[in-house]
């Protein structure tokens, strides 16, 4: 199997992972087990991550810069959200900068 995610990293405060949770995705939460323990769990074997944090805060910025610069029409088209997005957009960056949010490509085999 393979895929990817993005996940709250092992080791973090109470208060940093809730922090983490608000600033992500509905739904993201790791239920203080590991993307590796939660495969091993499953059965799988031979786990390898592939760390994407970086590319993932790249695209995150820039996700910001294009609605920065389309701002005009995208409120046009999205009304008061714009302003929700943008807000969004700004706190999974500050969040991913802090080490709060990671992305990775998992891969791992089954027996």
């Amino acid at each position: 199997m393979a895929f990817y995610t993005i996940y709250i990293p092992d080791g973090l405060s109470q208060t940093e992972y809730e922090r983490s949770r608000r600033a992500g995705a509905p739904g993201l939460a790791s239920l203080g087990r590991s993307q590796t323990e939660l495969l091993r769990s499953a059965g799988f074997e031979e786990i390898e991550e592939i760390d994407l944090t970086e590319e993932f805060l790249r695209v995150a910025r820039a996700w910001g810069e294009a609605r920065r610069r389309h701002a005009e029409a995208l409120k046009a088209a999205e009304g008061a959200d714009f302003d929700v997005r943008m807000r969004d957009n700004r706190t999974r960056v500050r969040a991913i900068e802090a080490g709060l949010q990671r992305r990775s490509l998992f891969v791992a085999r089954r027996p």
